[in-house]
């Protein structure tokens, strides 16, 4: 067939980006009032071969050919580095990365929350207690491989902790220290009870095993910067509510961590070796916990 308008050439390139594989187009060359036009490709090598006439109506063949060679490890395709941001409630879908054997990082947000009980494990006369929080508002992941993903978090978040006193015992203050003190006869308790709110950093390592079983260990740093103790306290048919702020709580607090779940949900514990307080201003509050934790949404 011959063609006597503008002819563009167009050769296929193929790149590998694991799933994410597209074709993309580019222009080898442009002749006009082009005929006996032949394109053959054969193990990776493209030719063209067509006839063209120069200005003064001379023929002029026309010869092209290139080989192509498709690189089917993408370890060896230099790829920038690159910053992915995952907005919660969003599905990560990143397919350019899906085989990749090298590190990635993501910018992640709102991950990581936990709600479970902590067991006092000091000798005073505090209760089990409850806790919930959120690990990760805001953080970086570093990740590597697909199957068996390893990950390593940077994060910050924040938590809440709640004491409560045995029966019969209240908080009360003695100038900077938290006491725990029991009631006069005749009085009872409605309720006593300390809340201690954080800020966390956590530092994780995240390692996926098979059948979708992933677990965690690391730590966790606590800035316990603001605490507060409610007392209710009946007398007769009259009820005394008092609150207590200022305490000299200590300021950092470390914990170690460990989890395991399947998928993005699963089981968690928690492990202080620490006082929350210094024997000087208030009890001795060593405990671990243990509850239920969605590593994201």
């Amino acid at each position: 067939m011959i063609h006597r308008t503008i002819i563009i050439l167009v050769f296929i390139f193929t790149l590998n980006y694991n799933t994410f594989s597209q074709e993309i187009t580019d222009t080898i060359a442009v002749l006009e009032n082009a005929t006996d036009i032949l394109v053959t490709r054969q193990e990776g090598v493209t030719k063209v071969k067509a006839n063209t006439k120069d200005e003064e109506g001379f023929n002029n063949p026309f010869n092209y050919m290139v080989k192509v060679e498709v690189n089917d490890s993408i370890d060896e395709i230099e790829l920038e580095d690159s910053w992915v941001f995952n907005p919660p409630f969003v599905r990560k879908n990143n397919p350019i990365f899906a085989n990749r054997n090298k590190v990635r990082r993501d910018v992640v947000c709102f991950e990581h929350l936990y709600s479970g009980w902590r067991f006092n494990y000091s000798k005073n006369k505090v209760k089990d207690f409850f806790e919930i929080g959120i690990r990760q508002l805001v953080g970086i992941e570093w990740s590597k491989g697909q199957r068996y993903k390893s990950t390593f978090l940077l994060g910050f978040g924040m938590g809440c902790k709640i004491f409560k006193t045995q029966d019969g015992f209240a908080y009360g203050k003695d100038e900077d220290r938290l006491t725990i003190l029991p009631v006069a006869y005749g009085q009872t308790v409605n309720s006593s009870q300390m809340t201690i709110l954080s800020f966390q950093v956590p530092m994780l390592y995240k390692q996926n095993i098979r059948n979708n079983f992933n677990f965690s260990i690391g730590g966790i740093i606590n800035f316990n910067s603001y605490a507060i103790a409610l007392t209710e306290i009946k007398e007769n048919n009259l009820k005394i509510k008092t609150k207590y702020k200022g305490f000299q709580q200590n300021l950092i607090t470390p914990e170690a961590y460990a989890f395991f779940g399947v998928w993005d949900i699963g089981i968690y514990f928690t492990w202080s070796p620490l006082s929350l307080f210094h024997k000087d201003y208030g009890p001795e509050l060593k405990s671990l916990s243990l509850g239920i934790e969605i590593y994201s949404f």
